[in-house]
This record gives structure tokens, C-alpha cells and sequence, in this order.
């Protein structure tokens, strides 16, 4: 008869634990002129109509996730950018005059698929 306090205690505190347990903060996007990234790059603007922001030179990033195009649109409702496709000569360029890529306590795969 004294285990069945114990029980109901164990059941009452899973279905709490849900609810009590903390969400997952969602990434958020930042959107920037590459200047304002990186001194010494070409000037870009960004400018925001609505729920879509449009920029020259940018730096979109979103968690880890990182663009940097000469020009690009970002939809802040559905999540899509769409950059043109110099955006590797830009990244290109941008590596090479500041010597390379580092990254501290960081793991990423860039790959491109060669048709």
C-alpha cells in the first residue's frame, strides 16, 4: 500500500517534465553589408521591404550557416535566399585577401559537386 504514492508521484512528475524542460532557442538571421563584416571589402547595402530583405555585398547568416554574395534576397517567412551566381568568385576573393578560413572549436564540410 505505501508504493502506490511513490508511483503516482513518478507519473505525475513525467507528465510535468515536458513542459517543464527549456525549448531550444531558435538561430536567428543576420543580414549585413560585407563592409560592416569585413573592413576593407566593397560597400553593400541592405535594404528590408516587408518580410524580404535585398542586399549588394552581403553576408547573410543563419546559425551556421553562411553566404556572402554580391548581391542576394532573403525571405524571412519562408526561409529562402536567393544570391546570384558570382557568389563563389566573392567568397573567392574575400579567402584570399584575408588569407584563408579559420575556425576555433568548430567542424564544417564544404563540398561541391562537379558535373
Amino acid at each position: 500500500m505505501r508504493r502506490l504514492p511513490a508511483i503516482s508521484a513518478l507519473i505525475f512528475l513525467f507528465a510535468l517534465f515536458p513542459f517543464v524542460a527549456p525549448a531550444q532557442e531558435q538561430p536567428s538571421w543576420v543580414v549585413q553589408a560585407l563592409n560592416q563584416i569585413i573592413p576593407g571589402a566593397p560597400p553593400g547595402s541592405v535594404d528590408v521591404v516587408g518580410d524580404t530583405a535585398y542586399g549588394t555585398n552581403v553576408f547573410v547568416q543563419y546559425g551556421n550557416a553562411t553566404l556572402i554574395s554580391d548581391s542576394a534576397r532573403l525571405d524571412y517567412q519562408s526561409g529562402e535566399v536567393v544570391a546570384d551566381g558570382r557568389y563563389l568568385d566573392a567568397t573567392r576573393s574575400v579567402l584570399r585577401e584575408r588569407g584563408g578560413l579559420w575556425f576555433f572549436d568548430e567542424s564544417y564540410v564544404i563540398s561541391r559537386r562537379r558535373a
